[in-house]
């Protein structure tokens, strides 16, 4: 067998290896992705809050404590895109796990001041209802079955809604630009790697 045969070989077999690793990575991503959706769902389902507080003390601490660990996730996240093997499939698991969190971060505030004031939405929310409202206030479809009544409750909406435009807007921007960040460090670092490899060609 000749050179250039047995180097056309050698690429094909890593072109294979290649395309099993990035179908590896393709179900790694579903399966981190499905277990970070269900780690915070399940936390939201699980966890017992504090809901003895004055409705407005509540809604304003829940916000920053909530505001701190988004930004802390999407720090340590944004980061491991740019050392990700495949920055885009952790990119997008990073879209899909922050848009959960932000969900569930606004479905504990309104759980708890529906909890501390009965009356501060048209109707007592309990943690599926709460979820269900932040998530149609997120798709602005505005069923009309659950309302904010009190005027803590409509500030705290009209806050989500403002933040709904910020999170699409520069989340996906932050996400996007750790992609290409790393794949221009992937490509820079496979660039010399694959030099000596043409040199068998140019025989």
């Amino acid at each position: 067998m000749t050179t250039q045969g047995s180097h056309q070989l050698g690429e094909l077999a890593r072109a294979s290896m290649a395309e099993r690793a990035g179908r590896r990575a393709v179900l790694w991503a579903v399966v981190r992705s499905a277990l970070g959706v269900v780690a915070v769902l399940g936390g939201y389902y699980l966890v017992t809050f504090d809901e003895r507080r004055p409705t407005g003390t509540l809604a304003v601490l829940e916000i920053l404590l909530g505001g701190l660990l988004f930004a802390f996730v999407v720090v340590i996240e944004v980061r491991a895109i740019v050392r990700a093997r495949y920055p885009v499939l952790r990119a997008v698991e990073t879209a899909v796990v922050s848009l959960f969190l932000f969900l569930v971060i606004f479905a504990v505030i309104y759980l708890t001041m529906s909890h501390a004031d009965p009356e501060a939405f048209s109707e007592s929310l309990d943690r599926t209802g709460a979820l269900y409202f932040t998530i149609v206030t997120l798709g602005t479809v505005g069923y009309g079955d659950i309302a904010p009544v009190d005027h803590a409750a409509r500030v705290v909406v009209s806050v989500q809604v403002l933040l709904d435009l910020a999170f699409l807007a520069v989340l996906v921007r932050v996400v996007i630009a750790a992609a290409r960040r790393g794949l221009t460090r992937e490509v820079a670092d496979v660039g010399p790697a694959a030099a000596p490899n043409a040199e068998p060609g140019a025989d």
